[in-house]
């Protein structure tokens, strides 16, 4: 298998409930003896300005010429897809964790930022940061492992007969990711009130939730149709970039999650003693020594150290990484990373194709 782990012994003590305290220490110790800011470091702030601006510079080029020529579209919308993936895993991921800056005034105010997807800030935090990081790998209660039957991502899941495909579809259906999120998701849920919101928060919700749709039709059909002046056109270039980006973002967190390595438990209560143990059971790194797949996905191939710190500036990741490492194998306790971007992609379609046979 083409990962490496810290093997279990005869000697484990992974239950210890030390571990998690010493792991905190001796990362914070790390942090504060380097003179590095675990929230809101200047690097944070400096990367933010330039995604944000070249993201603004490709939006303007695309409108001014995007009707020129097949290249000049395909040249846009591609840095424009890029862009916006910036966007969202390097600066509004790390403020839905309010670990784009100390003040968390600042860290709501850069989660809007999610309205470029035209989704809520509110129903992403309730989604992602409590229930996928409070209960990673959860059936039931992680999202990101729930597909209402379209896919078949852990041996608990109800086969049927269309999973027998899964791996030749899967590709086509992520692309389809943050469109279902943009025009079904937030609004199926909302009508539920799944996560049980009431008075102020419940409208406030809402109010997200139409804010983010009018500004993303604003910025991705109405403004785009005023420049270009060809419906069509538009609304090819609307769905091209978003279905890039959707494959993108499918694939980078799938990949931490849905392999042959983590695993499922059918339940979790988040403590001191068992939290770190629990993350790196269901989670696996990958291409963690590609410094550009890391500038791009905001450090979401560190996912392990995203995941006992969350709260961490990914910029830091790389650093507190060797750490984490020693510590687990001091503990014997597993750790799941891929060396390559594609060794972990073959092994997420390798564990659909496995999930595809009813047996499995």
């Amino acid at each position: 298998m083409n990962i490496s782990t810290t093997p279990l012994t005869s000697t484990d003590t992974s239950n210890s409930p030390s571990f998690y305290e010493e792991l905190k220490r001796e990362v914070h110790k790390f942090l504060a003896d380097q003179k590095l800011k675990p929230q809101g470091p200047w690097q944070m702030y400096m990367k933010t300005v330039s995604i944000i601006s070249l993201w603004f510079a490709t939006y303007i080029f695309l409108l001014l010429w995007g009707s020129q020529s097949v290249f000049v579209i395909v040249t846009a919308v591609s840095l424009l897809s890029f862009f916006t993936l910036c966007v969202e895993m390097g600066v509004m991921h790390d403020a839905s964790h309010r670990s784009w800056s100390k003040s968390n005034r600042l860290n709501r105010f850069m989660g809007v930022t999610l309205f470029l997807a035209g989704c809520s800030s509110i129903m992403w935090y309730q989604k992602h940061v409590i229930a996928h990081h409070g209960h990673t790998n959860v059936p039931g209660e992680d999202h990101d492992i729930e597909s209402g039957g379209l896919f078949r991502f852990h041996s608990g899941d109800d086969w049927h007969f269309w999973h027998k495909f899964q791996h030749f579809y899967a590709t086509a259906l992520y692309s389809l990711l943050v469109l279902k999120w943009i025009y079904i998701d937030d609004f199926r849920d909302a009508i539920r009130n799944r996560y049980q919101f009431s008075g102020s928060r419940y409208l406030k919700m809402w109010m997200e939730i139409v804010l983010s749709r009018l500004s993303h039709l604003l910025l991705f059909i109405i403004i785009p149709y005023l420049f270009i002046d060809h419906i069509g056109l538009v609304i090819g270039i609307y769905l091209v970039h978003w279905m890039a980006v959707g494959i993108i973002l499918a694939f980078v967190f799938q990949l931490a999650h849905i392999s042959k390595v983590q695993e499922y438990p059918e339940t979790f209560s988040p403590s001191c003693a068992d939290w770190a143990r629990h993350q790196l059971e269901t989670t696996a790194d990958f291409a963690v020594k590609n410094k550009f797949l890391t500038w791009f996905a905001g450090g979401l191939n560190f996912q392990v150290e995203h995941h006992i710190f969350p709260r961490i500036s990914h910029i830091h990741y790389p650093k507190i990484q060797p750490i984490v490492k020693q510590l687990c194998e001091k503990h014997n306790i597993p750790y799941f990373e891929y060396p390559t971007f594609f060794r972990a992609l073959a092994a997420h379609f390798a564990q659909l194709k496995a999930l595809s046979c009813r047996s499995n």
